[in-house]
């Protein structure tokens, strides 16, 4: 099993990630979405500039984010960002397994947070992949508590 280590945050904006899930577009549907950032020059997907919103500034990439997607060694690791919009102000993914087979990673994961608010806001879970020695992957698969299975090569998914 790579070793891995997680970063977990909600936000009421934009996707944090290109192609990503904002909650705008969400209405009453289950909105899910797995990426892959396999290089330093890949960081240019996440969305950490600032935005006009009623009149005023926000960013939708937290402050306390930085430290981690900074703190990737992309020679070493790789980063899984899974979005979810469950309709939850209280994110509480925990990866349970991550294997490696081939070029995929495959990650197993359970989120508690159902038990929050219904709020709308989307989750989004970083996950840093170690490539114990055989370079990035080029797929990620993620697997719910919920039987919903996500592929990096998917783009959103929505569960209506």
């Amino acid at each position: 099993m790579p070793e891995h280590e997680t970063f977990v945050f909600d936000h009421s904006g934009g996707p944090v990630v290109e192609g990503g899930v904002a909650y705008e577009s969400a209405a009453d549907a289950e909105l899910y979405h797995v990426t892959l950032v396999t290089s330093r020059e890949g960081m240019d997907r996440f969305n950490g500039s600032l935005f006009a919103e009623s009149g005023g500034l926000r960013r939708y990439l937290p402050e306390d984010v930085r430290p981690f997607l900074n703190g990737t060694d992309f020679d070493e690791a790789s980063l899984v960002v899974v979005e979810a919009y469950p309709r939850s102000s209280s994110p509480d993914y925990r990866v349970e397994r991550v294997v490696r087979e081939g070029d995929t990673v495959t990650l197993r994961i359970n989120d508690s947070s159902r038990g929050g608010t219904d709020d709308i806001t989307v989750e989004t879970l970083l996950v840093r992949v170690s490539h114990d020695g055989r370079g990035p992957p080029t797929r990620a698969v993620v697997g719910t508590e919920d039987g919903v299975l996500l592929d990096s090569e998917d783009g959103v998914v929505r569960r209506d």
